[in-house]
């Protein structure tokens, strides 16, 4: 009998190297050491995502909790504050993976179920449990920084205004070469902004959903707080692909590869830019990963864990990797 029966909406499912659509894709996970444990609520506005977040952890919260799967509603959850809901409870060392429910390119229904049909407004958990457990997160996506690093100076939420003092709208439209602006707003696919770290060690790539001529402001897909470092970035469809490589290849260098299975998440914009390139990048994760089983599907944010700095981001535009063995 099935302890948890995940069900998680995507913009496509992948099956090893294969791009798959209107068909359900399954995985079964048996343990012979470990047990896991599944808990799913409801979140009904970005207001309440915090709250919830934080009463989800609480639920599979125990000492031997290894590590935490989590899927949620991408149209009514605020992705930034799920992930500080889960680690106002969790430590630092307990890392969290998984992403953003999907249905495409536009979201109409971000549906999640855990042993029941699944639902919008929904945020599900499933704590995995046990000391032979080995768990490894990698996220690459391929995008390069570009120009000056700018500091946030302006900002509420996930809307951006100013950096450096200067209309952040502005700062965008004098690097992306676009004719007007809906041309700008296509381009923006091509151009999100990758989030630095204080020390500008690492980013996260973060997608831009909206632009605003008027007000000259950014609509991003996480929470960007004042005094923010970021830089614009640009891509070509052969380094997406070898961001697939590279996040395979990290799998592949840390992880213990026998009997291990490894859950990809992967942004629905590599896929809307990569078009019919798009099982390039499964293949090539195939051919460093050849013996180890890879499902995963298409999302609208993914989530991963960084083990060397105890660190967990939500990441756009990525292809996320967590390999999970006993």
């Amino acid at each position: 009998r099935a302890e948890n029966i995940l069900i998680v909406g995507s913009g496509g499912q992948i099956v090893d190297e294969h791009l798959i659509d209107d068909e359900l894709c399954m995985v079964a996970i048996q343990w012979e050491h470990s047990t896991s444990k599944g808990f799913i609520t409801d979140c009904t506005s970005f207001e309440q995502t915090r709250k919830v977040a934080s009463a989800a952890a609480q639920a599979i919260m125990s000492e031997t909790l290894r590590h935490v799967l989590v899927f949620a509603d991408a149209q009514h959850i605020n992705g930034t504050e799920l992930l500080k809901g889960l680690y106002d409870v969790l430590p630092a060392h307990i890392g969290v993976s998984g992403g953003l429910a999907s249905d495409g390119k536009t979201i109409k229904q971000s549906r999640v179920g855990l042993n029941h049909n699944p639902q919008n407004h929904k945020i599900a958990v499933i704590g995995l449990y046990g000391d032979r457990l080995q768990i490894h997160c990698s996220a690459q996506s391929g995008w390069l920084p570009f120009g000056p690093i700018r500091t946030v100076t302006k900002a509420q939420e996930n809307k951006l205004f100013e950096a450096d003092g200067l209309p952040v709208f502005d700062i965008y439209k004098q690097y992306i070469n676009a004719n007007d602006a809906q041309d700008l707003t296509t381009h923006s696919l091509y151009h999100p902004l990758a989030v630095l770290n204080k020390d500008g060690s690492d980013f996260a790539i973060s997608a831009i959903v909206a632009l605003d001529a008027e007000e000259k402001s950014l609509t991003l897909t996480c929470d960007i707080p004042q005094g923010s470092i970021f830089q614009l970035t640009h891509c070509h469809y052969k380094g997406v692909i070898a961001g697939a490589e590279e996040a395979a290849e990290q799998i592949r260098q840390h992880a213990n590869l026998d009997h291990a299975f490894v859950l990809m998440v992967d942004c629905i914009a590599r896929r809307l830019l990569l078009g019919m390139k798009t099982e390039d990048e499964l293949e090539v994760v195939k051919e460093v990963l050849p013996n180890t089983p890879c499902i995963g599907f298409y999302s609208h944010g993914e989530i991963a864990w960084h083990r060397n700095n105890n660190s967990c981001k939500l990441h756009n535009q990525t292809m996320t990797m967590t390999s999970i063995s006993e």
